[in-house]
């Protein structure tokens, strides 16, 4: 199957010259995936040949459920709303919405909240083939506390959480190949064997020439 969206413009191919093409949905022959959404082929360069045109996002890191409080009841008993969380996938589906084409690296648990983080993502128009599913890891949870004056604290489900399992074998590489910046957090190096795959992801980028940017988002008690 072959789908097109609207005609595209834009500087690819390495070159500097100005470019015309299409971007691509989907192109899969006997069910495997040959070009997916995050694709644009353009002509471009001195020969007008199509090339394949590198301007998507990729993000490593966490994916969790954000429990805030709604409301209190009378005996001062919080009621808590499930929200899609994780600061790495915050920002892609801000990217996202700004008509950039991303793509999450990461592991959630096979369970209802992993599930829910998946099609949060797929709605919101992130790529999602480079998350895994594990059954022996629970989804990530986060629950969150309000003091007098607002300010939030964080108590964490994660003994272990399924973002802390994925391994380097197990990273999608070509979306590495694919996107022009590499995005990954701090909380992707508190544990093994996510951080030898964050490191790993992080020096392959490097080696492809690829922008690497890095979120501090220091969370103490998750740290050893």
């Amino acid at each position: 199957e072959l789908y097109f969206t609207e005609p595209w413009h834009g500087t690819g191919g390495g070159e500097k010259t100005d470019c015309e093409g299409f971007r691509i949905f989907d192109v899969a022959v006997n069910g495997k995936t040959l070009i997916d959404d995050l694709d644009i082929w353009a002509k471009s360069g001195h020969d007008g040949a199509f090339r394949r045109v590198v301007e998507a996002e990729a993000v490593n890191g966490e994916l969790l459920i954000d429990f805030t409080p709604v409301s209190t009841d009378g005996a001062g008993h919080p009621t808590l709303k499930a929200n899609p969380g994780g600061a790495p996938g915050n920002l892609l589906a801000a990217l996202s919405r700004y008509g950039r084409r991303t793509a999450f690296l990461g592991k959630v648990g096979e369970d209802a909240f992993g599930r829910l983080l998946l099609e949060s993502l797929r709605r919101a128009g992130v790529q999602t083939r480079g998350i895994r599913l594990t059954s022996s890891a629970f989804t990530t949870l986060a629950f969150v506390t309000l003091d007098a004056a607002g300010d939030r604290s964080f108590s964490f489900a994660r003994k272990p959480g399924a973002d802390t399992q994925l391994r380097w074998e197990e990273v999608d590489r070509s979306l590495i190949q694919r996107c022009r910046l590499f995005h990954f957090g701090s909380l992707s190096l508190t544990d093994e064997p996510a951080r030898s795959a964050t490191r790993a992801a992080v020096a392959y980028a490097r080696e492809l020439g690829r922008t690497v940017t890095f979120d501090p988002n220091l969370r103490l008690p998750l740290w050893p």
